[in-house]
């Protein structure tokens, strides 16, 4: 609808759609801020999930490393070679 001459005796409709795009824009508001708290708490509980595996992942690569520096200094392991 174009704004101009020809709606100088329709403000009631201009103020009506006017309102609406307000209804809209709290509306939409309303969803973008949901959706953010939404994605906080995922991306919160994804760290954590990934923490706890990384934890997990770090721990046997550390023990993987002392039993190989262990079977290089035994004499066992050269003679599997």
């Amino acid at each position: 609808m174009p704004f101009g001459h020809e709606l100088w005796d329709q403000w009631r409709e201009v103020e009506e759609y006017a309102g609406n795009g307000i209804q809209f824009l709290d509306k939409l508001t309303e969803f973008i801020r949901k959706r953010s708290e939404i994605e906080a708490e995922y991306s919160q509980r994804l760290g954590k999930l990934a923490k706890s595996y990384k934890d997990e992942l770090s721990k046997k690569v550390s023990n993987d490393r002392i039993s190989f520096t262990k079977a290089i200094q035994s004499r066992w392991f050269f003679f599997f070679l």
